[in-house]
C-alpha cells in the first residue's frame, strides 16, 4: 500500500493562472502531490489546489513558502 512517503511531490510557481496552472493540473492529474504558489491569493484559492503566498522576486519569501509547502 502506497504512503505519503511514496507520493511524489511538486511546486508549481506561477500556479494560479495559465500555463503554471495548466502544469500544476497536469502533475495533479498524473497523481502527484501538488502546491501552488504565487502572489495572488484569489487566484491561488480559485485553483482548488493546496497553495503558498510566495513572491519569487523576495528570497524570504520563497524560503518561507517552501518550508511551508
Amino acid at each position: 500500500m502506497a504512503g505519503a512517503r511514496d507520493t511524489k511531490n511538486v511546486l508549481v510557481t506561477g500556479g494560479g493562472s495559465g500555463i503554471g496552472l495548466a502544469i500544476a493540473m497536469a502533475f495533479a492529474d498524473a497523481g502527484y502531490g501538488v502546491t501552488i504558489a504565487g502572489r495572488d491569493a484569489n487566484k491561488l484559492k480559485a485553483a482548488g489546489l493546496k497553495y503558498v503566498e510566495m513572491d519569487v522576486t523576495d528570497e524570504a519569501s520563497v524560503f518561507s513558502g517552501v518550508k511551508s509547502a
